[in-house]
């Protein structure tokens, strides 16, 4: 018995995994008294909340199913020795493939010793269960259960069948992939050309560094994006595109792609409620030409129009449709990279400021990178008022010292924008 088949984008992200590290990371830093004990009740009730919570993937002839397992969540207990003790594990995971046999979440406890009251979360994903809004959806449960805050008890529904829409099926799908697959091509013969095309690395780590803003700077970049008429996604993205050419020194007549993630949810027949555990976006992926006055505006503009008019089209869908096929061929050939820069923005994540007793203080997200993926990759939300941007890169491809550089000149490209 299995609850059911992965998607597309899931069995994608399985695919990657069987090649290199794809792990969803979530570390949140908590004030208040929290022992190991109440975390381990936390994640029974978690897990007995979540069908997902209670299973691993396994292969079958048709392809990757979610089946059942009766294995707890594991819980790890570590000294929380400094503030920056969290970075070690964190690291480890990124950079480790995740064991498909065990259940899908794993947790570190980062204990305080000094009783200070001050303590580390740290969630381990496959990331075949969680997207963007699956995120808010468990990160808000396990707040709430450590909090000791009243929820309602029920096992939420993820083994129900969602499909793309009905003009995607059958032979009015065929035709639109047949479509998107020519367009792909044409700009992929365009693309070896002219393109930015570093090469695949060979056995490099994912390294992590992040930026943020303070809620002035935040409110400030908010409101002159609003002002441009343009996304705020979109300008974060310009800002990584934009910083990555001129650290990398790559030539404004290249082309340069990005990557977007976008939400289908509601694309979904019916639509997929926000409590159900998965892995409904898109990985939207844009070709840029950039004139040699373009800055950090006018690239977001470009990106803006290409997603405005992949949602016009059904591109959208079709990206999520194609997923495991464009994943396949490229850990097949290993010859080129995704793109220059990805950008997973997720928007306001909305955490009240105590859960009981506890205060979340700061929550970072980091997703594994890998050799075909694109050179700046990042995780990016807004709490409390805040931007931040969460960065895994290759070691092999930026030391520390140049991880820095690219962080300053990120947040140098927005704050620069906002004015």
């Amino acid at each position: 018995m299995s609850y059911r088949k992965l998607n597309d984008v899931e069995a994608a992200l399985t695919d990657s995994n069987a090649a290199f590290p794809m792990s969803t990371v979530i570390v949140v830093s908590l004030e208040g008294s929290l022992r190991s004990s109440d975390v381990r009740h936390a994640m029974d009730r978690l897990q007995k909340r979540h069908t997902l919570l209670r299973a691993h993937i396994s292969r079958q002839k048709k392809g990757y199913y979610f089946s059942p397992t009766e294995e707890p969540l594991d819980l790890s207990i570590h000294p929380r020795a400094s503030a920056d003790s969290w970075k070690k594990y964190v690291e480890e995971a990124v950079n480790r493939r995740y064991d498909t046999n065990r259940p899908l979440l794993y947790v570190l406890f980062l204990e305080d010793p000094k009783g200070e009251n001050h303590t580390e979360l740290i969630l381990v994903f496959h990331h075949a269960i969680i997207d963007g809004i699956s995120a808010r959806q468990l990160l808000t449960d396990m707040l709430s259960l450590l909090g000791e805050e009243i929820l309602e008890e029920h096992s939420t529904v993820s083994s129900g069948s969602y499909d793309y829409p009905e003009a995607y099926q059958g032979w009015p799908g065929r035709w639109k992939k047949l479509s998107f697959l020519a367009r792909q091509m044409k700009d992929e013969v365009l693309y070896a050309f002219r393109g930015d095309t570093p090469a695949p690395l060979q056995n490099s780590e994912n390294r992590i560094c992040s930026l943020t803003l303070n809620t002035h700077e935040t409110r400030q970049l908010l409101v002159t994006a609003g002002r441009q008429k343009l996304s705020f996604n979109n300008v974060l993205s310009a800002a990584m595109l934009s910083a990555y050419i001129k650290q990398k020194n790559r030539s404004r007549k290249q082309l340069f792609r990005s990557i977007s993630f976008a939400d289908i949810r509601h694309w979904m027949q019916p639509p997929v409620p926000d409590d159900v555990l998965g892995c409904y976006f898109s990985m939207t992926r844009f070709t840029l030409a950039l004139p040699s006055a373009s800055g950090t505006k006018e690239i977001a503009r470009d990106l803006w129009k290409q997603m405005y008019q992949s949602g016009k089209t059904g591109d959208i869908v079709l990206f999520a449709q194609m997923s495991q096929t464009m994943i396949q061929l490229m850990l097949k050939t290993r010859k080129f990279r995704m793109a220059s820069t990805a950008l997973s923005y997720i928007g306001q994540l909305d955490l009240k400021t105590t859960y009981g007793h506890l205060k979340p203080l700061e929550v970072r997200t980091f997703i594994s990178n890998n050799q075909i993926g694109p050179p700046v990759s990042a995780f990016g939300r807004l709490l409390y008022g805040r931007l931040r941007l969460d960065f895994t890169l290759l070691k092999n491809e930026f030391t520390e010292q140049e991880s820095e550089q690219l962080m300053k000149s990120i947040r140098d490209s927005l704050l620069s924008f906002s004015k």
